[in-house]
């Protein structure tokens, strides 16, 4: 009988580790999916890629991400995806402005948002490492011209906006004088959350005679991008910008009609061509 009854103290004793051993691992299973769910790793965005449909209204499409510690996702079937968000609030101004896309914290359900834009530049969260005005996610930005309307755009990819007519041609005098470069503040015409600048200098002059024409354009001396050509010289590239720094360039630019011998009879226009946003 004694041993009869330690065979079933032993097996209830082996029941019971097998249930305890069950029951932690689920609760480790289930407390992994709830940390997944509600604990999303700062910063995180992937997709929510904007194109144009009209003068007043964008898609955003499929993706997900996370704002102040939240997750949130718009699927394939939502209207931002299919039909697309217009945009409140459009008018016209002297030179055109910025308008960023946010997610609107206050109104969303999440995972489900709500969406809402603004001419009030987002600022950097070190705590959440994106982009926020307030509690509101910056997910995009596009230009709106001087007549109120949105400028054409295309996104190769989730961040980068590539503009189908360049952007703000700014005329400027072609200068008398070798290597002298010219600061040009691009501030207001840049979303403040672009860390890359797409622009462009065409330089050109007008005569009868053979000309030797030079354009460059730079951040830095040690970030220079130079072009010649004969009458007429282009260069476009990615100038890059540290976060919150003040977006400035330099460009350069001379002509002449002969080695040695300068002209002012052209023009040279800078233009901003695209841009790349940290989100």
């Amino acid at each position: 009988l004694r041993q009869e009854w330690n065979r079933k103290n032993q097996y209830r004793n082996i029941m019971k580790k097998i249930l305890c051993a069950i029951v932690s691992m689920l609760a480790v299973s289930v407390g992994l999916k709830a940390f997944e769910f509600n604990r999303q790793p700062a910063g995180l965005i992937k997709g929510a890629r904007l194109s144009y449909v009209s003068s007043t209204t964008v898609k955003i499409g499929v993706g997900y991400g996370e704002s102040m510690g939240s997750y949130w996702e718009i699927a394939a079937t939502d209207t931002l995806a299919t039909n697309g968000y217009t945009l409140t609030g459009l008018t016209t101004t002297a030179n055109g402005v910025v308008q960023y896309i946010y997610i609107d914290r206050s109104s969303s359900s999440l995972p489900d948002v709500a969406i809402t834009n603004s001419t009030t530049a987002p600022t950097w969260s070190d705590d959440f490492l994106g982009w926020y005005r307030g509690t509101d996610r910056c997910i995009g930005a596009v230009w709106i011209s001087a007549s109120g309307a949105i400028l054409e755009f295309k996104c190769p990819d989730d961040e980068t906006y590539l503009l189908n007519n360049g952007l703000i041609p700014i005329p400027q005098i072609l200068p008398n004088s070798y290597g002298v470069y010219s600061s040009l503040d691009i501030s207001p015409y840049s979303p403040a959350n672009a860390s890359h600048m797409y622009t462009s200098v065409a330089a050109w002059a007008t005569s009868l005679n053979w000309f030797s024409v030079r354009v460059a354009i730079r951040t830095d001396p040690t970030d220079t991008f130079t072009a010649d050509g004969v009458q007429r010289a282009d260069i476009s590239h990615w100038l890059s910008y540290l976060r919150n720094e003040t977006k400035n360039l330099d460009w350069m630019a001379f002509a002449e009609t002969a080695p040695g011998v300068l002209t002012t009879t052209g023009g040279i226009t800078v233009r901003i061509q695209g841009y790349r946003l940290e989100r």
